[in-house]
Formats: structure tokens, sequence, C-alpha cells
């Protein structure tokens, strides 16, 4: 009884190392919570700048101040 073994020569994919992909995370959650936290903030602080510009009382801006 004689038994034949096949092997594949098919080329595999590399992945990236544990710790590259781990930075990879962190990073874009960084982007992301920068983001975030940017388009958040900015419009507010903005306000009276804008409300200026306008001619709008600061009380009836909105921005509190």
């Amino acid at each position: 009884m004689s038994t034949t073994t096949r092997t594949s020569s098919a080329p595999q994919a590399s992945s990236p190392s544990p710790g590259t992909a781990s930075w990879a995370a962190v990073v874009s959650r960084g982007l992301g919570v920068l983001a975030i936290v940017t388009s958040d903030l900015l419009p507010a602080s903005l306000l009276p700048r804008i409300a200026g510009d306008l001619e709008v009382p600061t009380g009836a801006d909105g921005g509190g101040a």
C-alpha cells in the first residue's frame, strides 16, 4: 500500500505582525477621536466671531459668553 502526499505551492498572503496591527488600530482610533472632538468643539468656539460678523448681540448668538 502506498500513499501519495501532495503539497501545495500556492503563495501565502503575508499578514502584518501583531505589533504593527495594534499600532495601526491605535492611530486610527486617535484620528477618529480627533475628528469627532474637533467637529464638536470648533463650531462652538467660532460662534462669537460669526455673531460679530453678522452683528448679532452676544447673548442671542447661543455662545453663552
